[in-house]
């Protein structure tokens, strides 16, 4: 697999998250980094020193103690077990007021891994280490043990959300351990949490960009046939979730990003790739089921982070009156070349009147010349 270039995973993380192309974060973007450790070491610490600026969230949390005075909730049983053990104090559970909530946690675990990351430069350790200080009362928390999905943002906290996925994406996608237990980063995000960005930055690039297209994720319903609506069948139908659907007057193009070690699969019998069959499969089965009237105005493409696989960078075929595309885009490239291509994608799309006639007459040619199409118009005329 190709490696994006840190300055790209900035660019990325930018489209994905709007608020990193806005106020301090800016000041990224004019500085090169020789590795990721480096990129998210500078901007979790601007997102810290904002947050602080801010005020660090503060959650009640329940504390139960032996204290020498009455606090919140006296525990009786406990409490007169105290007293017979002579030690005048009262066990009681109370609430506190404390920064010390589980997103504050995060963020700190965070600044420690790479302040002990030996990949991160000096003069940016020195800064998280001023940014800790401010989470003094504030728990380590072990990576394993985080419950991401637990998190809930709203008004007060909107602007954690940033900085919890980026915090996601270190610990879940760059952590590793070596022989002896103890854990050090990566050189590159895990693949899979790449595949997500990937996908994320494409969608976002073109909502930004493009205004003129209808830029959504759509679920795509099966195309099922008059009188099977209700057929029980349908529940176990897997559901058809898109990556990014673009929508340009009556065209429509699916794209499925994908993200992964190799484009191609080679079979044990021959040495020449091939595009994995259930890429193909997956994109012509949403471009046809979104094709409902069958006119050709649905077009699907694959689009690849580029590889060190020698695979085509630009494929194009017709298939079944609808063109299917299968394009590389590589990320280890400099910046200006990687939006050129999706500039391209954006300026193939909106000037494709000539190919969804050549569509159409493609699909009446098939239609023509299908001798099982001829049989049923001559059974059905008789």
């Amino acid at each position: 697999m190709t490696i994006a270039k840190p300055k790209n995973i900035y660019y990325m993380l930018s489209y994905a998250y709007n608020i990193l192309r806005e106020g301090a974060f800016r000041e990224v973007d004019s500085e090169d980094f020789e590795n990721i450790h480096n990129l998210f070491a500078e901007i979790i610490a601007l997102g810290v020193s904002n947050q602080i600026k801010r005020g660090l969230n503060r959650e009640y949390e329940e504390y139960t103690e032996s204290i020498g005075t009455v606090r919140g909730k006296i525990s009786i049983n406990n409490s007169f077990f105290g007293l017979t053990q002579k030690s005048n104090k009262l066990v009681c559970t109370f609430d506190e007021y404390t920064s010390n909530s589980p997103m504050n946690q995060v963020i700190k675990s965070t600044m420690y891994l790479l302040i002990h990351s030996d990949e991160v430069k000096p003069d940016k350790k020195i800064r998280l280490k001023s940014l800790i200080k401010y989470f003094s009362e504030v728990e380590l928390v072990d990576p394993h043990t985080i419950n991401w999905q637990s998190f809930q943002y709203h008004r007060n906290n909107a602007t954690y959300r940033m900085l919890m996925n980026l915090c996601y994406l270190v610990h879940s996608g760059m952590i590793l351990s070596d022989s002896t237990g103890k854990k050090k980063l990566s050189e590159y995000i895990d693949g899979q949490q790449m595949h997500a960005l990937y996908e994320r930055f494409i969608l976002e690039y073109f909502k930004k960009h493009h205004r003129e297209f209808g830029v959504s994720r759509p679920v795509i319903k099966w195309n099922l046939d008059e009188g099977e609506a209700g057929n029980p069948i349908i529940d176990f139908l897997p559901n058809m979730y898109t990556d990014i659907t673009l929508q340009y007057e009556d065209r429509i193009l699916i794209i499925d990003a994908k993200y992964y070690k190799e484009i191609l699969s080679c079979s044990q019998y021959s040495s020449k790739g091939k595009y994995k069959s259930a890429n193909l499969y997956q994109i012509f089965t949403y471009v046809k089921n979104m094709d409902t009237q069958g006119t050709g105005n649905v077009e699907g493409m694959l689009l690849y982070a580029k590889t060190e696989q020698n695979a085509p960078d630009d494929m194009s075929v017709l298939i079944s009156g609808n063109r299917i595309h299968v394009k590389t885009l590589d990320l280890s490239d400099e910046w200006d070349r990687v939006t050129e291509k999706l500039e391209l994608i954006a300026r193939d799309f909106k000037s494709n009147d000539t190919l969804v006639r050549e569509n159409r007459i493609a699909k009446e040619r098939i239609t023509k010349n299908n001798p099982r199409n001829e049989l049923w118009q001559k059974e059905t005329h008789s």
